[in-house]
């Protein structure tokens, strides 16, 4: 699934393949040959995602861009079913087996293994052709790999690493206090999916709305694209501001609902509006009927 995020689309060639069921959403490239798996996610939370040629993107993996750390995946390279590359830099021909997991401003060295549940820490610096053995944290600049039981040790030179500076963009503070913060952070980040909209292709469907606040503050969609037809219902007479028009004028408000209808075909690719089925107007007083009645109705097909 390809999904516009942010106005952004992703960049997949003709020779990469993404899996129906895996997500592509906002400023990702693919490059030539790159496969994306069932079930993958790769997505640009406000910082582009890069992926070379010929890598391959497994089974549940995810693989985000941040705002302050875009991420670029290099050719060649293997990124295992549920690991997670998070703002971080991997060079040629690194392999991140399974359930790794990579860090805000880290990089992995061209050649360099991260085995299975490996981790990366934030802002460290694998070395080409370094390893990471199974579950053990490379952690520092140079990396210091270190076994998961040596906690003392990993905090020592993680605490300076600054994790909450560099997720969060926020001090480090007891967990009480950070979280309310971080997570109001994220859900404004997260939220700016609401406007999202899935792109052509298997199945062929798409929503589209005519972008009224109103519209976007419910994630409500005026119009569905469906292969060649365009399926309009539910319009209303709100403005930009969310405001009715025209209250009291029956007339005023059915033209303006037919505006709205026409913005959201204008933006599913439609044309042709006198090429249509007929819509309804539902009214709440009796008093509007006389005045609604000679309104023209509006509806199109695709031009897709």
């Amino acid at each position: 699934m390809l999904i516009e995020h942010r106005g952004e689309r992703p960049t997949v060639p003709d020779s990469a393949y993404v899996a129906p069921n895996a997500v592509v959403c906002g400023d990702v490239r693919l490059g030539e040959d790159a496969r994306v798996l069932f079930g993958a996610v790769v997505t640009a939370e406000g910082g582009p995602v890069d992926i070379g040629e010929s890598t391959i993107v497994m089974e549940q993996a995810v693989v985000r861009g941040r705002e302050r750390h875009s991420t670029s995946i290099s050719d060649h390279v293997i990124v295992g079913p549920h690991a997670h590359v998070n703002g971080a830099t991997v060079e040629d021909a690194a392999f991140l087996a399974t359930g790794s997991s990579v860090f805000m401003g880290a990089r992995v060295g061209a050649g360099a293994e991260v085995r299975i549940n490996g981790v990366v820490q934030v802002n460290t610096h694998l070395p080409a052709e370094g390893l990471v053995p199974i579950g053990w944290v490379a952690v520092g600049d140079p990396a210091e790999v270190l076994p998961p039981g040596d906690h003392e040790r990993i905090w020592s030179i993680q605490r300076e690493l600054d994790f909450p500076g560099t997720a969060f963009g926020l001090p480090r503070a007891p967990a009480r206090e950070l979280l309310p913060a971080a997570t109001a952070r994220y859900a404004e980040t997260f939220g700016r999916h609401r406007e999202n909209r899935v792109l052509g292709g298997d199945p062929g469907f798409e929503r589209f709305s005519s972008e009224t606040r109103w519209e976007r503050a419910v994630g409500y969609s005026r119009a569905v694209r469906a292969g060649w037809l365009v399926f309009v219902a539910g319009t209303t007479a709100t403005g930009e501001d969310g405001v009715l028009v025209g209250e009291g004028d029956a007339y005023a408000q059915t033209r303006h609902a037919l505006v709205n209808v026409e913005a959201a075909l204008r933006q599913a690719g439609a044309v042709s509006p006198t090429s249509c089925r007929p819509g309804s107007t539902f009214g709440t007083s009796p008093a509007g009927r006389r005045s609604v009645a000679p309104t023209p109705r509006s509806s199109a097909r695709s031009g897709r």
